[in-house]
């Protein structure tokens, strides 16, 4: 009787670990999608700093070499250089939200003339858009630097991991 009543503890001891693997199973299948959705969003955020790369090289060459300051990326793209006359869509807001002014690097990434912050550094707590005014924090910004005197830039591409801003994509036209 104490062997059938041992056997039958370990049976139910067994069958709750296995309702215990089910569930991480599915925690586990949930945080992987999460993982993935955040890559892929980081993916569009460099396809955005692209769109953006492609936008500047043009307007250079209607100005003569001479690039957009800081506070003018945006005005002076969307006219002609960037498709739709606006900035790329922000891939961690389904409703489209686009970025509405620009964002300059702050004390947070390195400017322009300067070794580029890396791909992957983290910047502190990130925050998803509510509003067209964006932040090096937000989530899909694309921020811009440029140095008048070298005619050098920097663009950045905020991505995600976890709760945190990353960069997940930079480019620059400095020579090195």
């Amino acid at each position: 009787m104490r062997r059938l009543v041992r056997l039958t503890a370990v049976c139910a001891l067994l069958v709750g670990l296995g309702g215990c693997y089910q569930l991480s199973s599915a925690q586990h299948a949930a945080e992987q999608q999460a993982i993935q959705h955040e890559t892929a969003a980081n993916n569009s955020v460099k396809a955005e700093v692209l769109v953006t790369i492609l936008a500047l090289e043009e307007y250079a060459v209607d100005h003569e070499g001479v690039y957009p300051t800081t506070g003018a990326l945006i005005a002076a793209l969307s006219e002609r250089y960037l498709p739709d006359g606006m900035m790329p869509g922000n891939p961690w807001v389904p409703t489209g939200l686009r970025q509405g002014n620009a964002v300059g690097v702050g004390a947070l990434l390195a400017a322009a003339g300067h070794q580029p912050t890396p791909v992957g550094t983290v910047l502190g707590a990130g925050k998803t858009a509510d509003s067209s005014r964006f932040d090096a924090l937000t989530y899909g910004a694309v921020v811009y630097d440029y140095d008048t005197k070298n005619r050098d830039y920097v663009v950045y591409g905020i991505g995600r991991r976890g709760d945190q801003a990353i960069v997940s994509y930079v480019w620059t036209n400095a020579k090195p």
